[in-house]
């Protein structure tokens, strides 16, 4: 599951770096729940607000200059068979090597159709 986990957060990376709302969907099963850094909690019930909410995170990452994202210091906890804890730190660059912020983020992830999928996302604050 673990090696499921790493192209969960790969594929997530790059459709942010890409500002790609679809793709950024696509990481996620519905509906699901994102509690954001500033402690806002949101439930996504449907794609459309999936694409509507994240779409947004991602247009504002690029706003303040975001080149691309990368993730460290990834664990990954099993919490059944199908499903796993993963938790990473996040960092945003800016096109001349600066960061932007970095935020500690973890994720539950399940297994589905032979591929892994968010169902919920926390910030640590």
């Amino acid at each position: 599951m673990e090696s499921g986990v790493i192209s969960l957060l790969e594929k997530y990376r790059l459709a942010f770096d890409a500002a790609d709302a679809e793709a950024i969907a696509d990481c996620y099963y519905e509906p699901c729940v994102t509690i954001r850094g500033d402690g806002s909690f949101h439930l996504l019930g449907d794609r459309s607000e999936t694409v509507q909410l994240l779409g947004a995170v991602a247009r504002q990452y690029h706003d303040e200059g975001m080149q691309n994202g990368v993730y460290s210091d990834l664990e990954v906890q099993m919490i059944g068979t199908k499903c796993a804890l993963a938790t990473v730190e996040w960092k945003l660059i800016r096109s001349d090597g600066s960061d932007i912020r970095k935020w500690r983020q973890s994720y539950n992830v399940i297994e589905q159709d032979g591929a892994c999928v968010f169902y919920v996302s926390t910030f640590h604050i």
